[in-house]
This record gives structure tokens, C-alpha cells and sequence, in this order.
């Protein structure tokens, strides 16, 4: 039914096809604009109904509402990386293959908890919250670097097929002539993706306390300007990407003449479907073991994250 297709697609527990991942991956990079529509809707929302009440009353209300800031907001921005972690958990559940599936889940999972305690730790930075020790706050800053390392390593070797040594640090087979291009791109995306996670940086969110202060106003605009950077890095990460795919598809048959269809493929022997029957309900078993744990772990790091 329409409902039930509807609550597995968010919940994200369904087989993702390459347009599917791909729309959600720009999702992820979309998560501060769906948490400043959050705000948006709550500015209405209480403008709306209550007449001639002053605006600084409205963003007050807004600021100290407990469901917009713990749950509405939180939500909101952690729930496209947990699209693309549950759907890498899904192929890995169908394929049975750790490789990609399990180390692109670690990677969302990762990105996820650092989300949560952001949002839910905004005096994190404050030098006059003394509640939250130098341990914790050097934790989120390793957090944070390791993330978005691990982002930019995969965007590059795994995402877009380059960083071969052998060939200059790119690939054998490229479709954009110039080879700038890609080293260019892989600059940029560097230094675009540390600039995408700073906004998510307590002292950078358009919720950060001491609301009337020139920094503060300073910082909305920054953070508004780094949120259209990812847009625009997003969007050359997608042309190295479907040149990636395309790639990758073509790379089987791109030596001989004639492609196989599945029904020229012979039919195997009973035995063999047998066997490979038994092969593929222990990998099936495997793999849900594997996602169980992965899960008590990405649950785990959430649970610690939101409730120090």
C-alpha cells in the first residue's frame, strides 16, 4: 500500500537503486536547510497565531521551545544520514559484501552522531558553560575531523574512482580531457567539505544564544553562505560521480563485441543452485549479524551523545 511504501522510504529500510542513494546523498547536504525550514515553520507558526506580537518575542519562544531544539531539529538534520545508512545496511543485507556497504554505513553512522551532538550541545564552545570538560570538547573536534576525513577520502577514491598513483592520482580512464579539472575538483572539495561541517558548529547555528549580538548576526550570515557552497560543491561532486558510474558500467564489456543477456547465461545444475542456496542464506545470516551490531553501535554513540 501507498502508506506502507511511504513509512519504509523514511525510515529508509527499502532496496535503494543508484537514484535513490544519489537523491539522498544531496539530502545530506541539505540538512542545514531542512533544520532553518524547521525554524521558519515555527517563526510562522507563532506569528501566525498570535497578533501584533513582537518579533523578538517570536524568535525567544522559538529559541526556548524543547520540542523544536531536541527533537524537531535533531530529526530533521540526522534524518537523511540515516537514510543512506540504512539503505547501505539494506545492500548489504541483499549482497552480503561488507565492501562498500558496511564501511559507507560506518561513515554515515559517524557523520550522525556528530550531528546529534551538535545540535543538542550548543554551549559547547561557551567559555562560561563550564559543565561540559575540556575532554568532551576535544572529543567532538577528533569527531568532527575524523568525519569529514573520512568523507573526503571516500568522495575522492571511492565515489569518483580517482586517486590511483599510478596515474597521477586520478584514473586511468577519465572523460573530461583536462586533467586540472579533477585535481581542481578534488581541492575544492576538500576544503568545501570542512567548511559544509563547520555549520554545523554550535557557535554557528542560527539558534546560538546571545541572538542580538553582532557576531552572532555575523555568523547566520556566514552560515548561510557556507550552506549555498555545499549546494554548489554537491553539485560538482555529482558530475565526477556519474562519471564514476558510468565508468564502472561500461568497464566489463568495453573490450569485446558481444554482451550477454541473462537468458544466454546456462541454467546451473541442481546441486550447484543447492549449494548456492546454503551460501547465500549463511551470507544473508552474516550480514544481519553484522548490521545488529553496527546498530547497537551507531545507537549507542547517539544515545551518548544526546544525553551527556
Amino acid at each position: 500500500s501507498l502508506a506502507y511504501n511511504t513509512i519504509i522510504f523514511i525510515v529508509g529500510l527499502y532496496p535503494s537503486s543508484f537514484l535513490q542513494a544519489f537523491i539522498c546523498d544531496y539530502l545530506t547536504s541539505s540538512a542545514k536547510i531542512l533544520a532553518d525550514f524547521a525554524y521558519i515553520a515555527c517563526y510562522m507558526t507563532y506569528e501566525k497565531g498570535i497578533d501584533n506580537i513582537p518579533r523578538e518575542s517570536v524568535r525567544t519562544s522559538c529559541d526556548s521551545s524543547l520540542t523544536l531544539n531536541r527533537i524537531v531539529i535533531p530529526v530533521v538534520m540526522c534524518w537523511p544520514l540515516w537514510l543512506r545508512l540504512c539503505q547501505n545496511l539494506v545492500r548489504l543485507y541483499n549482497t552480503g559484501k561488507q565492501w562498500p556497504f558496511l564501511a559507507n554505513a560506518f561513515k554515515y553512522g559517524l557523520s550522525h552522531s556528530v550531528v546529534i551532538f551538535s545540535v543538542l550541545h550548543k554551549d559547547l564552545f561557551s567559555p562560561q558553560d563550564e559543565s561540559i570538560g575540556t575532554w568532551w570538547r576535544n572529543l567532538f573536534f577528533l569527531s568532527f575531523f575524523l568525519s569529514t576525513l573520512f568523507a573526503f577520502l571516500w568522495d575522492v577514491k571511492v565515489d569518483w574512482g580517482l586517486g590511483d598513483s599510478e596515474y597521477g592520482f586520478l584514473h586511468k580512464r577519465l572523460m573530461f580531457r583536462k586533467k586540472r579539472y579533477y585535481y581542481i575538483a578534488i581541492i575544492l572539495d576538500f576544503f568545501m567539505r570542512f567548511l559544509w561541517t563547520i555549520t554545523l558548529i554550535p557557535f554557528l547555528s542560527v539558534f546560538a544564544h546571545d541572538s542580538g549580538s553582532e557576531y552572532d548576526q555575523a555568523m547566520q550570515y556566514l552560515s548561510g553562505v557556507i550552506t549555498g557552497l555545499e549546494i554548489i560543491r554537491r553539485t560538482f561532486w555529482s558530475f565526477f560521480r556519474l562519471e564514476n558510474e558510468h565508468l564502472n558500467n561500461t568497464r566489463g564489456y568495453r573490450d569485446v563485441e558481444f554482451v550477454p543477456l541473462y537468458f544466454d547465461t546456462p541454467l546451473l545444475e541442481k546441486n550447484e543452485n543447492e549449494s548456492e542456496n546454503q551460501d547465500q542464506s549463511y551470507k544473508k545470516i552474516q550480514a544481519l549479524a553484522e548490521i545488529c551490531l553496527f546498530l547497537v553501535v551507531v545507537i549507542s554513540l547517539a544515545i551518548i551523545a544526546a544525553s551527556y
